[in-house]
């Protein structure tokens, strides 16, 4: 944009630089709507999606354009820190254009900034990450990837570890979080949990019940990174150092390299219904001993256990541990007469 002599009337610049905003602007920013444009305010609306939208208030000091615009920024969805930042950015950039028109420069400055930073959606919630959650002294990271609209993460807990990518849709949180994990060294039957669970919470926070309580208030779409991020960093810091509620030993070996992958196994991990981790020998034994009436129950929690291993009724598995205790006895007969 072309300077402006210092001897131009105010009055004449405002209202020469209003008329341009009025035919230029939807044509430069198609996302864009004129609240207000007149001498005193300026109002503008640039709405990506529906929670990326900023409202600018735009007044002219006295000495305009000698001096640089006043303004504010207001929007329901965009935390006051990240508008606090884009002002900031704003009156650094003025400087530049001082003595010549500003709004647009400005509107546009704007706009870029949204587009190029689009988990500014989510600002909130990774600075609850970054303050709550990432522990740095437990070998933790994160990284944000603005181009890419994703978060990098790992969390560790002594010698386990998960690193996941979470992808932040454009339409977030309408749209739910992504979380894939790129690399962990749990075993694959943990991995495969933890990415199923992931799906499922982030799921249910952007769609409702298929049969709500009709009770309940209106279904409205919630941010679906904070909840997420949560199972996987609990997941992580309980898993690792879970002990089998039958023996009371370390579920996983504290090596990770000798993890046991052969399901037969004593120490195979199996996880039930309630979150627990079992040795498979220990769990075995569990659920072939008596009492079976209402089905086993976890030890540690007093929830039923329930296992694609162990899907037989209580009256099979009573049939079945009473013909087992009937063996016993006749080899206990043979060998008491052997001797």
């Amino acid at each position: 944009m072309e300077p402006v002599d210092n001897s131009s009337d105010r009055n004449r610049v405002i209202q020469d630089e209003l008329q341009e905003i009025k035919n230029k602007l939807n044509s430069l920013i198609k996302e864009s709507t004129i609240l207000t444009c007149n001498t005193e305010l300026v109002q503008v609306r640039i709405r990506l999606t529906k929670h990326k939208q900023i409202v600018a208030s735009i007044q002219f000091p006295a000495n305009y354009p000698h001096d640089v615009l006043l303004v504010e920024f207001k929007s329901k969805t965009i935390s006051e820190k990240i508008l606090d930042t884009l002002l900031n950015l704003c009156n650094s950039e003025f400087k530049k254009h001082k003595g010549q028109k500003q709004i647009l420069y400005l509107l546009h400055f704007v706009h870029q900034f949204i587009v190029n930073n689009p988990l500014c959606i989510c600002a909130d919630e990774v600075r609850h990450l970054k303050n709550n959650i990432v522990d740095a002294q437990r070998g933790d990271w994160i990284k944000i990837k603005q181009k890419s609209s994703t978060i990098l993460l790992r969390f560790q807990q002594q010698r386990y570890y998960i690193e996941t990518k979470l992808a932040i849709p454009h339409h977030y949180p309408v749209a739910c979080a992504t979380a894939e994990i790129t690399s962990t060294n749990f075993p694959e039957l943990l991995k495969k949990t933890l990415s199923g669970f992931c799906e499922e919470i982030a799921r249910k926070c952007v769609e409702k019940p298929l049969k709500p309580n009709p009770k309940d208030p209106p279904f409205i779409p919630q941010p679906s990174l904070q909840p997420v991020t949560d199972y996987i960093v609990n997941f992580c810091r309980k898993h690792a150092i879970a002990k089998c509620p039958i023996c009371k030993k370390l579920a996983l070996p504290e090596n990770p390299s000798q993890i046991v992958t052969d399901i037969e196994h004593d120490s195979y991990v199996e996880r039930v219904y309630c979150d627990h981790l079992f040795h498979y020998g220990c769990l075995d034994k569990h659920m072939k001993k008596p009492p079976f009436t209402g089905g086993k129950k976890c030890p540690a929690c007093s929830k039923r256990i329930y296992h694609d291993r162990w899907k037989i009724s209580a009256r099979t598995a009573e049939d079945r541990w009473a013909h087992e205790q009937a063996r016993k006895r006749e080899l206990d007969e043979v060998i008491d007469f052997l001797s």
